[in-house]
């Protein structure tokens, strides 16, 4: 879906600044970006990371230790005095235990990368849902103005003919109705700014 390459009525006003989308041309830009910078995504993203590689190292045999001991006196043992003793140390798991500790560990990393997909559709769900409302309200917007200046044009037609002797029911209805679409042309707006803090929100 083709998006915009320059800041929109809507988010220039909201936003009173730069436009967080004045770079993004495809609804697709803007969901790589959020991904790439929405904290809650980045967070699950690291914690997937986080247990996929620990899945891979959790059945390994404990590192060896290895020792030095030094007597200041010498211990007489069967084949002469010992002065030094060196002693290494290597740790074997319980038969069937790394291979446990590896399921359960693949297990979390399966779980962790089902809750960042979660999290990456959610984000790319409130991004697709921001931009399909903000393009109806932009809609919107035009349409009440259109709207707005039509009914004027017969407000004004409607002036004339009171003028000329006419009745002035239709210059009444045509003011109510000015009134009814400047309410609603002032309700749109006022979407304005929490559309565009919802969509950088979502953008991070």
């Amino acid at each position: 879906m083709k998006y915009v390459r320059t800041c929109t009525t809507l988010f220039s006003v909201a936003l009173g600044a730069a436009c967080p989308v004045a770079e993004a041309a495809t609804l697709e830009d803007l969901v790589a970006e959020a991904l790439e910078n929405n904290p809650a995504a980045l967070g699950a993203k690291a914690r997937w990371q986080a247990t996929a590689v620990g899945a891979d190292v959790v059945d390994a045999w404990p590192d060896p230790t290895l020792a030095y001991g030094y007597f200041v006196e010498p211990v007489e043992t069967r084949v002469g005095p010992q002065e030094h003793k060196v002693m290494l140390n290597q740790s074997i798991p319980w038969f069937g235990t790394p291979g446990l500790r590896r399921r359960v560990a693949e297990a979390d990393a399966d779980a962790s990368y089902h809750r960042y997909t979660g999290e990456a559709l959610r984000v790319a769900y409130e991004v697709k849902a921001t931009v399909y409302d903000h393009a109806y309200l932009v809609e919107a917007i035009s349409l009440t103005q259109e709207n707005i200046e039509l009914v004027r044009h017969l407000e004004s037609v409607a002036q004339a003919r009171l003028r000329a002797g006419g009745q002035a029911d239709a210059v009444v209805k045509a003011q109510l109705e000015l009134g009814r679409l400047s309410d609603r042309l002032a309700s749109l707006r006022d979407r304005e700014r929490p559309l565009a803090v919802r969509l950088n929100a979502a953008l991070g």
